[in-house]
């Protein structure tokens, strides 16, 4: 009876402390800036030079998590990483917001639909990756325009 009270008033304080506290007292985490990585990771993140002391601190560790995993790659796999990491950088910060979104869904997909979107998606961006440069940054160009008009992606239901 003593340790079900106990474990209750527990309970009581800590979702006392979580409500009256700012959200961002709860959990604060610095970002790492780019002069104190290692002479690997900069090597390894290079592309990411530009923008990585403005990056949040989830996306920090995303990456930096790829870099420690980037020894053990094999050669194509480093190469392919460092292609997606200089696309990556190039995009606009409405274009990252839109992939991150496009994400999100797969994600949420039940697994046979999320199958056959990734073969989807790996064929499309086969063919947008064949097309001239010109072409790509008219596609850019569009897609950030309609993108800030357009309404948000519905979600597919489980």
């Amino acid at each position: 009876m003593a340790r079900a009270s106990l474990s209750k008033f527990c309970a009581g304080i800590a979702l006392l402390l979580a409500v009256s506290l700012p959200a961002h007292a709860l959990i604060t985490f610095p970002t790492t800036s780019w002069a104190e990585l290692s002479a690997e990771q900069k090597i390894i993140l290079a592309p990411l030079s530009r923008d990585w002391d403005a990056m949040e601190i989830q996306r920090q560790m995303k990456w930096l998590g790829i870099a420690q995993r980037y020894s053990s790659m094999t050669p194509d796999e480093k190469v392919r990483t460092q292609e997606r990491m200089k696309e990556w950088a190039r995009l606009s910060p409405m274009e990252r917001r839109i992939a991150r979104d496009g994400f999100a869904s797969i994600q949420r997909a039940p697994q046979e639909v999320r199958s056959n979107m990734k073969e989807t998606i790996k064929q499309q961006w086969q063919i947008y990756q064949e097309l001239p440069e010109s072409e790509k940054a008219r596609l850019r160009s569009e897609a950030t325009r309609n993108s800030s008009t357009a309404k948000p992606a519905p979600t597919i239901a489980r």
